[in-house]
């Protein structure tokens, strides 16, 4: 009857779940990923959630089941030496660091944590307001100012009626837009096609909704939306395409003073011809969470730059999203002990599998 078949269901998944397994994150930073992540499993009695450094790596992935790179690689020699992975998962959205075909040729899933649904996205726009208003209200100059003894200085610019560009449309994106537009800003948005991905129109490359215009990344009407930009804001996904694009070439095409905010990748920005462009007044302020490489050289020039608020990559480091974010990771260890595949993979292992 249904009764025993659901017992005898309960007994194979106990056997299942049974399974010693071993949870691998790589690296010591982002810290509360790997606690928070650990509190989650706490529930399975034979998940052992271990965290080891960069340099360890390869002594300790050889008998992990599950490994979840915190700024480090998973190329063609980690995956030749972890016998047991059943699946690479990143804390977080970008998998850049990890060699995705060859990891579907060993038969691992590869997943990610979507922005959108665990609060990620929110954090990550939420951040990218306050580098742009740390910078258009001068926060540096307001603490010269306080150490002087100084009153109702410096002056400071407003979002409010001003033209932001928001490069990328995905989680961050989106979240970002309707945030910006409470402060009753001027909002472009850079896609790809040139439409939003909500719309259901055709192929045109430009289109307006509300008071935000859509353009597409290739067209003619990209480089005549980027002059009109007060503060330009990367929240994309870095790929092969997009890296570096942010240089003197693309610069140029700015409107002088423009303020760039990125709480994306590193990669995307050529942080030379950044400095180069505030030396020259061209740029008139950077606000990053991100930096290539990372971390970043602490003798940077630009990094002392007054017109500069740098963060060490923690735009979607809040305790909603990190929790969140931890009970995905919980979520998809119990499918793989389970047997099943688990949720947000990029990539079908199923004519792979050891």
């Amino acid at each position: 009857d249904l009764t025993m078949l659901k017992r005898a269901m309960s007994t194979i998944s106990n056997a299942v779940v049974s399974r010693p397994m071993k949870v691998l994150f790589c690296g010591h930073e982002f810290t509360n990923g790997f606690v928070f992540s650990k509190e989650a499993m706490l529930r399975f009695d034979n998940v052992r959630t271990v965290q080891c450094s960069r340099d360890d790596l390869h002594k300790e992935i050889v008998d992990a089941d599950v490994v979840l790179p915190l700024m480090c690689s998973i190329g063609t020699k980690e995956l030749a030496l972890a016998k047991k992975l059943s699946m690479v998962m990143q804390f977080g959205v970008g998998l850049e660091g990890v060699d995705i075909p060859n990891a579907t040729q060993a038969g691992v899933w590869v997943c990610k944590i979507p922005s959108e649904g665990t609060g990620n996205a929110q954090s990550c726009a939420e951040h990218a307001i306050f580098l742009a208003l740390s910078l258009l209200r001068n926060v540096s100059g307001m603490k010269k100012s306080l150490e002087s003894g100084g009153l109702g200085n410096p002056m400071g610019r407003t979002l409010y009626k001003s033209t932001a560009i928001v490069y990328g449309y995905g989680g961050i994106g989106k979240q970002l837009v309707s945030r910006l537009l409470a402060f009753e800003m001027n909002v472009i948005v850079v896609t790809r096609s040139g439409l939003s991905p909500d719309s259901n129109e055709g192929t045109k490359n430009e289109r307006e909704t509300g008071f935000v215009r859509f353009i597409a990344a290739t067209e003619m009407s990209f480089y005549e939306g980027v002059k009109l930009a007060d503060t330009f804001f990367v929240c994309c996904s870095q790929n092969a395409e997009n890296m570096g694009f942010v240089n003197k070439n693309f610069i140029a095409q700015l409107k002088p003073g423009v303020l760039i905010v990125n709480v994306a990748r590193g990669g995307m920005v050529n942080y030379d011809d950044v400095y180069d462009g505030l030396l020259s007044g061209a740029v008139g302020g950077l606000g990053t969470d991100v930096f290539s490489p990372e971390p970043f050289p602490l003798d940077a020039p630009i990094l002392s730059h007054q017109n500069v608020i740098a963060t060490p990559h923690i735009a979607g480091v809040t305790e909603v999203s990190y929790r969140n974010m931890a009970q995905k990771v919980a979520e998809n260890v119990e499918r793989i002990m389970l047997g099943e595949a688990p949720v947000d993979a990029v990539n079908d292992v199923a004519a792979f599998r050891r």
